[in-house]
């Protein structure tokens, strides 16, 4: 069996995995459950498991359709509805994959053409299996090397610096064996999900005036750890932008769902970093750990070196930022001015993240969780709360433009 802890999951679901059930399909399937899958057709939850688990073995893949998901339909139709279309975009709908509403289907990526990506001379699509079922995606390609170079070079980044806090603190009181468990923890349930190098992303590619399908991209995204801080990377492009924020968003969640609180900057910039020779050098670095320490809270801040980036946001997407300027420690007086002069005016909206996160009523709002996180009586978290109540009363604020959008004051 897995261990109760792996993924997030609660004991009573975890417990119904086996040793060899891959990753993804162990959060598929625990992400079907937290939505109450098994309720909606009346089944045991460990019988939910196992029709899943027969579907997922029986979805054939091969070079070409590499990729599998498992599709609940009822899950699906019992979520609220965003609205849509935005802007003026008009939903094209397909037939669909299947007439069944639980179901796995393997996909496949075709370029902009229509031709197969990676594909073997005299490829054949058809399955095997005849149940086995099948469909298609435009796949996007990168200029960005999906392996790091084996020399290190200066490039254009965005950088995300999150350090952990009361890291000391939690060390003296665990002790280093169990603080080496939170840690293996952190990185297992929070960081690898949301950065491994290289994660498929979704997208919408253009296929022709005013027409887009859904389409997925290798996001090359990397990270390092030490000590008490977690650093996230990833060359600047325009079209990473919002993928990037999103995944940092969801390290920032999960950490703080496994009571890990996080408090960190987002930067962008030239300079080096490469993983294989540990080389991280370069001014972005120097003012992400300067904007960090400045903050009274537990969030995330955009510094001023993000006003040069660009924030192309789809039509499909919910921003993962908000106006607003973190709560600053008081510095001294001669320190206050360099102090403001590290935001930008932007901050991080994980609790947008928290919020579609939250699926069931068994876990905690975001105030029950940080107020259960606080070991006195320490301002940054009642900042944090404050920006969880601005955030949730402006959750449509993208939706309907205003002269004055509003600004969430620190």
């Amino acid at each position: 069996m897995k261990d109760q802890h792996d993924n997030g999951l609660p004991p009573e679901f975890a417990n119904l995995f086996l040793a060899d059930d891959e990753k993804t399909f162990v959060g598929l399937v625990g992400e079907f459950l937290r939505k109450n899958g098994h309720g909606l057709r009346q089944m045991s939850a460990d019988a939910y498991v196992q029709r899943c688990r027969e579907h997922w073995s029986g979805c054939e893949l091969d070079d070409v359709f590499s990729v599998k998901l498992l599709i609940d339909t009822l899950v699906q139709d019992s979520e609220p509805k965003e609205r849509f279309p935005w802007s003026g975009m008009e939903v094209v709908k397909d037939d669909p994959v299947s007439n069944e509403d639980l179901y796995c289907v393997a996909f496949g990526l075709v370029d902009e053409k229509g031709d197969f990506i990676d594909a073997p001379p005299g490829y054949d699509p058809s399955p095997k299996n005849p149940r086995s079922k099948r469909g298609v995606v435009v796949g996007r390609k990168s200029d960005v090397l999906a392996e790091e170079p084996d020399e290190a070079h200066p490039g254009s980044y965005l950088v995300a610096m999150l350090d952990v806090l009361g890291f000391e603190r939690k060390l003296k009181d665990l002790g280093l064996d169990a603080m080496q468990q939170l840690y293996d923890k952190l990185i297992t349930v929070a960081v690898t999900p949301n950065v491994a190098e290289n994660l498929w992303t979704p997208t919408l590619a253009s296929r022709g005036s005013n027409l887009f399908s859904p389409g997925l991209f290798r996001l090359p995204m990397r990270y390092a750890y030490f000590s008490d801080t977690l650093l996230f990377w990833i060359a600047y492009r325009p079209a990473f932008v919002a993928p990037f924020l999103e995944r940092c968003c969801g390290v920032f969640c999960e950490a703080l769902r496994l009571g890990i609180p996080l408090r960190g900057s987002v930067v962008a910039g030239r300079c080096v970093l490469h993983k294989k020779t540990s080389t991280y050098l370069g001014n972005p670095l120097v003012e992400a750990a300067r904007l960090e320490k400045a903050q009274e809270w537990v969030g995330v801040t955009l510094g001023v070196s993000a006003r040069t980036i660009q924030f192309p946001f789809l039509m499909s997407q919910e921003p993962m930022i908000i106006l607003g300027d973190p709560p600053l420690k008081v510095p001294p007086q001669e320190e206050s001015d360099k102090y403001r002069k590290l935001v930008s005016g932007l901050v991080l909206d994980w609790p947008r993240y928290w919020r579609r996160m939250q699926v069931d009523t068994s876990s905690p709002d975001i105030r029950q969780q940080l107020e259960e996180l606080r070991t006195a009586d320490l301002p940054k978290y009642d900042n944090a709360i404050r920006f969880t109540e601005h955030s949730a009363q402006h959750a449509d604020w993208f939706q309907t433009p205003t002269p004055q959008p509003p600004v969430f004051k620190g």
